[in-house]
Parts: structure tokens; C-alpha cells; sequence
């Protein structure tokens, strides 16, 4: 994994803990998307769709 593409990892973690999904959301829908079964798996592309996507989405709100 290059420098990169972890930051690219944890940028998708704060935007996954924004919308309130859980670790079992991530692989669904890396499984989904991409036929991959986790974010390290993710190319640096892939890694900014999914971005793109969870911005795409509504601040979880309790």
C-alpha cells in the first residue's frame, strides 16, 4: 500500500464513521462494488469512488 493510498484508507474511515456505517457496511459494499473483500484491497482509484460515494451520502445523525 502506497503513502497514498492510506491516506486515502483513513479519509474512508472518517467519512465511513460520518455516515454511522460499520465494518460489515465497508465489506459489503467493497464485496458489491468491487468483488474485493476489504479496503486494503482497494486500488488508489477504487479507494476514491468509494470516497466519492460516502460523501455522497447524509451525516448519520443520532
Amino acid at each position: 500500500m502506497t503513502i497514498n493510498e492510506e491516506k486515502l484508507t483513513e479519509r474512508v474511515w472518517l467519512e465511513v464513521d460520518r455516515v454511522g456505517w460499520l465494518r460489515e457496511d465497508v465489506r459489503a459494499y467493497t464485496e458489491r462494488t468491487f468483488q474485493k473483500r476489504g479496503l486494503a484491497l482497494l486500488t488508489e482509484a477504487e479507494l476514491m469512488q468509494f470516497i466519492r460515494h460516502l460523501n455522497s451520502l447524509p451525516a448519520f445523525r443520532c
